[in-house]
């Protein structure tokens, strides 16, 4: 008998990725619950994410976060600051784009509790050199700036949207991984 394994799921800020939580101890999370906010540890620094419960799966994939702490008030007020912040760099760094002749469409910018970097996504139909904009972009904000390219898939993950079916897009909702997708399946949904 193949034993189910208690994975904690959490909910990353901006780009709404579903993710697994890395615990020390399941105690740890007893004061935790689906909706709560914690801090984490991730590749993109500490971040303000949502704990959205815990699941038993047979084969769960590696966790890319590991828990830090339960969110605090200030933690909260900062996400809060960093998220204003961020809907003035991405009009600003979208502009300058255009001044610096890029073809991109900028999607969303993302400052990280410890504010040691920021992170541009953008979409674009072909590959974008940004050397010169990100050495500038640094200067100007005295910080690490972070170019990520996303596909069309996961922009509607980002923003949202209405699917055919007059519901929410399913990858914002709840799809953790997106799967292949066969053109039959794109032409029968009218895609």
């Amino acid at each position: 008998m193949v034993r189910k394994l208690k994975v904690f799921k959490i909910r990353f800020p901006v780009v709404n990725k579903i993710g697994q939580l890395l615990v020390p101890h399941f105690r740890i999370l007893r004061h935790v619950r689906k909706g709560d906010k914690i801090v984490v540890e991730s590749e993109r620094g500490l971040e303000l994410v949502e704990f959205l419960g815990i699941s038993y799966e047979h084969c769960p994939t590696d966790p890319i976060a590991t828990f830090v702490r339960k969110a605090t008030f200030r933690d909260r007020e900062r996400f809060r600051r960093h998220q204003n912040r961020a809907k003035i760099l991405l009009k600003e760094l979208g502009s300058s784009a255009l001044e610096y002749g890029m073809n991109l469409k900028p999607l969303a910018v993302y400052i990280p509790l410890d504010n040691q970097r920021i992170f541009f996504y953008y979409t674009a139909p072909q590959r974008v050199d940004f050397r010169k904009f990100i050495r500038d972009m640094s200067k100007k904000y005295r910080k690490r700036i972070e170019m990520r390219q996303v596909g069309v898939r996961d922009a509607v993950q980002m923003k949202g949207g209405i699917g055919v079916c007059g519901q929410e897009v399913c990858c914002k909702v709840f799809m953790e991984k997106f799967e292949s997708v066969g053109l039959h399946f794109i032409q029968e949904q009218n895609l």
